[in-house]
């Protein structure tokens, strides 16, 4: 909210954070694309000499070179391309060249001299006799703009996704798995070109043909795996792609999820790939080193292959379990928002969540309590917490009950520490759950002192200096000192209310109090202070009894001071002196008799109304005044 602060409009802060993140997120598959779509002489083992064809440098009037995008448009080069792929030993015989100098003829390609700006030149395809196409060559670009393509459909997806989501209007048009059923049917008939529905079908033989269904469904269970592979990646991939591209805000969340699922799936084969050159050298992709050397006839390049190194087939391995690792855990983010629209969220935005949450505990809905104290959830047992492993989300299972298509959470903080009606704190708690955050302050039965702190810059609390108290208490005497506190409160509250009631009031005040009634006159006048020590007396905390007086006494003297106030307004507006019966009122209310204070009161009354028949206001406004107060 500070962006907001500072005049930023509304959602604005919201959408650059999600470009800025989207991006981030997108960079990861261009980081990849340009490390394995720009291999170097650092990335080959030019300790292993030519181990295919002769040792010696090939030259050539044209070496093919790999990933040149300045060649994509020349025609000449692709079918010098192609003639390279249909026979390579013819390629090399058409395209000899001697140079003049001919310093490669004496050297081999594990001592022969380079010169500096070759090494920063790209690499060739391996050439020479003996050196044929093998796809292995190929393998780790391939790779690299495939990832670039999937990088940049995740910067898309990413982006408008979390947009329509933070939209006030399109954040509704995001489809979910029951609103893909309803709007585009004919996705599940993927499920059944899979060949799901054959296992099923295997798995749920019943009778004396279960034994052999099975171990057929087990048999078949690897070629099915493999063939749905292929389907996802080849045909319901493109077919959500295609839709994606004709309803980008209604697709956006589908798209993301299988363009994140076909990430993690080429990333596990670039894992396997890799792992398959580590064992085998024979295999590993091969790339030549190529220089010119000057020729009479024209332009000559020689060059050696090298096969590439070890230390970077353990480097790509790990881009593409790092890749895997990141697309698959971004692809479960996205379960949520399929499950249930209102349940989606952010897919470039991470969240700082406080270890404070745990450990999450809630239940199914309880008809009167909600989701506090009702029967445990499914797979959960009773008392057993909902989430208690602090590395992993806290607001799991929530959309995955039969309950959660109509309902919402809400954040908020509590308490850790019950706090009764007198402000007192007890550390025992109310939260509901074991607290496995960190540690609160703990603090012992009595008074607790603390240093006073203030909230300073970014957040931060700052020491003031000073110290407060914090009355601690978690014994049930208290509890019982506090219920017999309460009614002294009660009945001085009582008091205080009739001695302080508007003038026109018609029932007697000692009335209101039971101290007197129509029939039977007092035996001795009570006095407000026979009405305090009679509770006073019966309470075994005496302090805390005489604290609560002293502050409803407290409360009585400024309700005095604000009578005696509007009695002398009355007196300025009326331009008369006021009757010294009105200004009567009892200077201690410890010391004054209840039928005593009650009967001066009624005459002051009297007197007051007298008064104010005899001496009308001269003008409405004064009438008006009199009236109101």
């Amino acid at each position: 909210m500070w962006a907001r602060r500072c005049g930023a409009p509304e959602r604005y802060p919201s959408w650059t954070r999600v470009i800025v993140q989207s991006a981030m997120n997108g960079a990861i598959g261009w980081v990849v694309f340009q490390y394995m779509g720009s291999i170097s002489v650092s990335n080959l083992d030019l300790t292993r000499s030519s181990s295919v064809g002769h040792a010696t440098p090939t030259c050539l009037t044209h070496w093919l070179r790999r990933n040149d995008i300045s060649t994509w448009s020349d025609t000449q080069v692709w079918e010098k391309w192609f003639a390279y792929l249909e026979d390579a030993d013819a390629y090399v015989s058409e395209h000899a060249c001697a140079p003049e100098h001919q310093p490669g003829r004496a050297d081999t390609c594990s001592n022969v001299g380079v010169p500096v700006s070759a090494l920063q030149q790209k690499l060739g395809y391996p050439l020479g006799h003996g050196e044929k196409p093998s796809v292995n060559n190929d393998v780790l670009y391939g790779f690299a703009y495939l990832f670039a393509v999937l990088a940049g459909l995740n910067l898309v997806g990413f982006m408008i996704h979390d947009w329509a989501l933070i939209h006030r209007t399109r954040k509704d048009d995001v489809l979910d798995w029951p609103g893909l059923n309803e709007g585009f049917p004919f996705i599940r008939n993927f499920g059944v070109l899979a060949g799901w529905r054959i296992l099923r079908m295997l798995f749920s033989v019943q009778g004396r043909r279960k034994t052999p269904a099975f171990l057929c469904g087990i048999l078949m269970c690897p070629l099915i795996c493999a063939w749905s592979l292929i389907v996802l990646l080849f045909f319901l991939t493109p077919s959500i792609l295609a839709l994606f591209f004709c309803y980008p805000v209604r697709m956006s969340r589908f798209a993301l999820f299988f363009i994140l699922v076909a990430t993690g799936i080429y990333g596990v084969a670039i894992v396997i790939t890799q792992v398959v050159y580590l064992s085998s050298t024979t295999m590993r992709p091969r790339y030549a080193l190529v220089w010119e050397v000057p020729d009479s006839a024209g332009d000559c390049y020689c060059g050696c292959s090298y096969p590439i190194s070890e230390s970077s087939l353990y480097r790509i391995l790990a881009i593409g379990a790092t890749v895997t690792f990141q697309s698959l855990l971004s692809a479960f983010r996205c379960l949520k928002g399929l499950r249930r629209t209102q349940w989606a969220n952010l897919m470039s935005v991470m969240y700082p969540i406080p270890v404070a949450v745990f450990e999450v505990f809630w239940t199914r809905p309880d008809s009167t309590k909600g989701f506090a104290h009702g029967p445990p959830i499914q797979f959960r047992k009773e008392g057993e917490p909902v989430q208690g492993e602090k590395a992993f989300d806290p607001f799991a299972l929530m959309d995955e009950q039969p309950e959660s298509r109509f309902t919402t959470v809400t954040l908020k903080p509590e308490f850790a520490y019950d706090i009764d009606p007198r402000g007192r704190w007890k550390p025992i708690g109310n939260v509901g759950r074991n607290l496995d955050g960190p540690s609160l302050p703990k603090m012992q039965p009595g008074e607790y002192r603390t240093p006073t702190e203030v909230i300073g810059c970014c957040g931060f609390p700052c020491m003031t200096g000073g110290y407060q108290a914090i009355i601690v208490s978690d014994s049930e005497e208290e509890d019982e000192e506090a219920e017999e506190a309460e009614d002294v409160q009660e009945q001085v509250s009582t008091y205080a209310r009739v001695a302080l009631s508007q003038e026109g009031e018609k029932e007697p005040a000692a009335k209101v109090l039971g101290l007197a009634s129509d029939t039977q006159e007092p035996s001795s006048p009570t006095s407000a202070s026979s009405v305090l020590e009679r509770p006073r007396a019966n309470t075994q905390n005496s302090i805390k009894t005489y604290k609560t007086v002293r502050s409803i006494q407290s409360t009585c003297s400024r309700r005095q001071n604000k009578l005696q106030a509007q009695l002398a307004m009355l007196t300025a507006l009326t331009k008369r002196p006021q009757p010294a019966q009105t200004e009567s009122i009892p200077q201690s209310l410890t010391s004054v008799s209840c039928e005593d204070y009650a009967q001066s009161e009624e005459e002051a009354a009297q007197d007051k109304s007298s008064s104010a028949q005899h001496h009308q206001p001269s003008s409405n406004s004064d009438r008006t005044s009199v009236v109101s107060l």
